[in-house]
């Protein structure tokens, strides 16, 4: 298994086992990313977007088909979009000592 295949699998098995506690949101860990990397923060956006399927996808199938897939696309990039930003946010006040270990993508 390649090392990028591994941390994807890694994550998804953490994001699986902690959407079922909470369906609307999910906790991603990142303590075990280097998150001043390219390779540390692609590995993040995958978990979050991963995140975002699960807690988007946990409504169910309330509408008809079409509605319900251009539901769950935007609430997947609103849900990552969102998470993205907090992780901006979250990174400015690392640098003065608040460590970011996880975060919780929300529908």
């Amino acid at each position: 298994m390649t090392s990028k295949a591994r941390w994807a699998f890694v994550g998804s098995c953490v994001i699986a086992t902690t959407a079922l506690a909470d369906p609307d949101g999910v906790t991603v860990h990142c303590g075990d990313l280097n998150l001043n990397t390219a390779q540390g923060m692609h590995v993040l956006e995958g978990r979050i977007n991963s995140a975002a399927h699960q807690v988007c996808h946990y409504w169910g199938n309330e509408y008809e088909p079409l509605v319900q897939l251009d539901k769950d696309r935007r609430c997947v990039h609103d849900s990552a979009a969102s998470a993205m930003a907090e992780v901006q946010v979250r990174l400015a006040h690392a640098k003065l000592g608040q460590p970011l270990d996880s975060l919780v993508v929300r529908r």
